[in-house]
């Protein structure tokens, strides 16, 4: 299938691509016909949800996304939750639509199950934009807090060059690059823009009827999440990176987990002190100046070196 970009799209792609190779880093690409093959199945009645369940518990890794009415990341209602546990598969649980597929026990027992599954797994939860996400759900399912490891693959990306941020600046009317659909380009999936639902579209996905499409975007939402990760891995590995899967999930991913309970709880801060750090002439800032500046000057003592040496020889 043939498939064209604008050049708003593609510059960040290209950039990054360049990037990779202009570093040796081995661009990987993601199994792209695994997942446009992969099923999609609804859950939209308790007896399909109760045989999901012991699938769910016994998941180590388990790619998470929700479709919700807004992108508000407090007011908002999740119309569907999309798990997968590997590239292959989806299960999807309507939630709160405009025609409720589930009974109010019913809704009840999904609620208490998510809940206690939430709250005392060990699994390894992969997010894009993890933050909205679990918002979302610990409002859905009033949780108390969150016990799984959590891997955001926009936090991969950054692991991996920090300097990705920067393309937001080229970006024009493209998404933004580190949008799933994005990050997907990168590894070599153009999945949302061939299917007739793509990320443009997001906004009311969760209300729509379950069509092809619609489940297309529902499963690549979270089977191209696993096929991420491993890419992430796989060109880490490569950059001989030991450390990146602790800074993605201990380091960024727990402070995911912490501006999420914020979020949702607040938190009680000296908003005095903080106006004070912001400030030209904070203590912070001056211990940043007074660094930048040593910075500076061994690198200028470097060069002087350099170039009497040179004098010398």
């Amino acid at each position: 299938e043939i498939y064209t970009l604008s050049l708003h799209d593609a510059l960040p792609i290209l950039v990054i691509s360049i990037a990779a190779a202009l570093t040796n880093q081995s661009l990987a690409r993601v199994h792209t016909q695994d997942i446009e093959n992969a099923s999609a199945v609804v859950l939209d009645d308790i007896e399909k949800f109760r045989r999901f369940l012991p699938q769910l518990h016994a998941a180590k890794q388990v790619a998470i996304d929700t479709e919700t009415d807004s992108l508000n990341e407090v007011a908002v209602k999740m119309q569907t939750l999309q798990l997968s546990f590997d590239k292959d598969s989806t299960f999807i649980i309507p939630w709160q639509r405009k025609e409720s597929v589930f009974s109010e026990a019913d809704a009840q027992e999904i609620t208490d199950s998510l809940r206690e599954y939430f709250e005392s797994t060990k699994a390894l939860h992969l997010f894009c934009y993890g933050n909205f996400d679990l918002n979302v759900i610990s409002s859905a399912f009033k949780l108390r807090y969150y016990s799984a490891t959590v891997y955001d693959v926009q936090a991969g990306e950054v692991a991996l060059d920090e300097n990705v941020t920067i393309l937001q600046e080229l970006r024009g009317k493209c998404s933004h690059p580190l949008s799933l659909d994005a990050i997907g380009q990168r590894y070599g999936f153009f999945g949302y823009r061939t299917n007739k639902i793509g990320k443009a579209d997001r906004i009311g996905v969760g209300e729509m009827e379950f069509t092809p499409e619609v489940l297309n975007y529902l499963k690549y939402d979270v089977c191209l999440l696993h096929e991420v990760k491993r890419c992430q891995m796989e060109i880490a590995q490569n950059m001989c990176y030991s450390n990146f899967f602790n800074v993605v999930t201990n380091i960024i991913g727990n402070q995911i987990l912490c501006f999420s309970t914020m979020n949702q709880n607040g938190l009680l801060v000296d908003s005095d002190y903080l106006l004070k750090l912001n400030m030209d002439d904070s203590p912070l800032q001056k211990e940043i100046d007074s660094l930048e500046q040593s910075i500076l000057n061994s690198r200028s003592e470097e060069h002087t070196s350099e170039l009497q040496s040179l004098v010398i020889i």
